[in-house]
């Protein structure tokens, strides 16, 4: 269950337009540093009490993930935040676990045969 005592809100009118979205597909951007990855983190959280919702999200390269400020990161501060202790951290295996049963995984996709990681 989710810290109900925990407000998470976009920074701005561009960010409450994306997370208030209907659309199938949005396309966001920005330079870097404009909150994009917090954006997508802030996103996921409307999931992750549905234990069937399964998310990956992928970086070229394994520090962009696991790195200091890497998405990994990104996401389990702003989720700790939410779920506290209960939310299941596998940092190793680069897996975030909600009590619900949901999931996130996070995994590096930089060169062509890297797809066949993905095969399920």
């Amino acid at each position: 269950m989710k810290n109900s005592s925990v407000v998470i809100a976009p920074a701005s009118k561009k960010q409450e337009m994306y997370i208030n979205h209907t659309a199938d597909v949005v396309i966001f951007g920005g330079g870097a540093g404009s909150g994009k990855s917090y954006l997508g983190a802030m996103d996921f959280l409307k999931y992750t009490d549905d234990p069937k919702f399964r998310a990956l999200v992928t970086r070229r390269i394994n520090p962009q993930i696991h790195g200091p400020g890497g998405i990994f990161e990104t996401f389990l501060n702003l989720h700790r935040e939410v779920y506290g202790e209960k939310l299941r951290v596998k940092k190793r295996d680069g897996v975030l676990e909600y009590p619900s049963g949901a999931s996130i995984t996070f995994r590096h996709c930089q060169y062509e045969e890297d797809k066949h990681s993905f095969q399920g």
